[in-house]
């Protein structure tokens, strides 16, 4: 997966916005005049945006197991708990690896 060809930025060019999000290449901020910092926090924040997606598909997959029904193993609490814990550091996003699921 690349990152680098396109970000998150929103209809009225403004990059730190959450709001009305398309992709745009980078192409055009350049076009635009946007500063290399501003682009390169653009583009890192949509890497973790992405990397948050991920995260978040996993742990619905496993979501679940937390029902008061289920005992869930010690494994797949590390798991999920290595999940939620891979947007908290301040890892480089390029350098993220998700954890494996467990076996049983």
């Amino acid at each position: 997966m690349t990152y680098d060809e396109h970000f998150v930025v929103d209809e009225y060019g403004n990059i730190e916005s959450n709001e009305y999000l398309k992709n745009v290449p980078v192409s055009y901020l350049q076009e635009k005049k946007y500063s290399a910092s501003k682009i390169e926090a653009a583009v890192k924040a949509t890497k973790w945006r992405i990397i948050r997606d991920k995260r978040t598909a996993l742990l619905a997959q496993t979501d679940w197991m937390a029902n008061s029904d289920v005992t869930m193993s010690d494994e797949w609490k590390t798991y999920r708990q290595a999940l939620r814990d891979i947007t908290v550091s301040d890892a480089d996003p390029d350098n993220v690896v998700f954890p494996n699921k467990p076996s049983g």
